[in-house]
């Protein structure tokens, strides 16, 4: 069942403010009083919807998620044409989501983020990475390289890149972004995929 309109904006407006509150003190110093403040909403209202702040953050991460991938589908399709070169299929999106959205990354990325806000973004990316490794390498083909690893090495590699990219304004478009981290990655990820490949014809 679709969720009520006004329930949407509630959580929206919530979640909104906790944002901006994130960017100015900082995800660990943010309480629920000042978000019901800065949304203008009262406390039993928040108490329906969020259990605490935890929660509250955990709506928009879920949010996010479901929006980056549906946008990544379609290159996802593109990436399984035998004809198509291998590249990452989430990092246009992305680049792109995070230029239209910059206040949203920064509050989630960004130095005043926190711990907890900046593990959840990197568990985010490491689940748009996974469905990445299994259009690379099929999960039955036994590989020297734990796909862990993989995965984490992208997501450390992405994340500092689009955090700096934050940082200094923008400097370059989303499109040039994504190239530059594709011809930085993409080796280590081929010499991966070689590895998988030799290890299927030789086994």
């Amino acid at each position: 069942m679709k969720e009520d309109r006004r329930i949407s904006r509630t959580k929206r407006m919530l979640h909104e403010a906790l944002l901006g509150l994130i960017l100015e003190k900082g995800f660990e110093s943010v309480t629920v009083q000042d978000i019901i403040d800065r949304a203008n909403i009262g406390r039993s209202t928040f108490y329906a919807h969020f259990y605490d702040k935890h929660a509250l953050l955990q709506y928009g991460f879920s949010y996010l998620q479901e929006h980056l991938s549906e946008q990544q589908q379609p290159y996802l399709r593109r990436s399984q044409h035998p004809n198509e070169k291998p590249r990452f299929s989430f990092s246009l999106p992305m680049f792109q989501h995070a230029h239209e959205h910059h206040k949203l990354y920064q509050a989630l990325v960004g130095k005043q983020s926190g711990v907890v806000v900046q593990l959840q973004m990197k568990e985010l990316f490491a689940s748009l990475v996974r469905a990445e490794m299994l259009t690379f390498c099929q999960q039955d083909i036994s590989s020297p390289f734990p796909m862990e690893v993989v995965e984490q090495f992208v997501v450390h590699s992405f994340t500092g890149l689009l955090t700096w990219w934050l940082d200094q304004s923008m400097p370059y478009s989303a499109e040039e972004m994504d190239h530059m981290f594709q011809a930085v990655t993409l080796p280590g990820m081929m010499a991966v995929l070689y590895d998988c490949t030799d290890n299927a014809s030789t086994s």
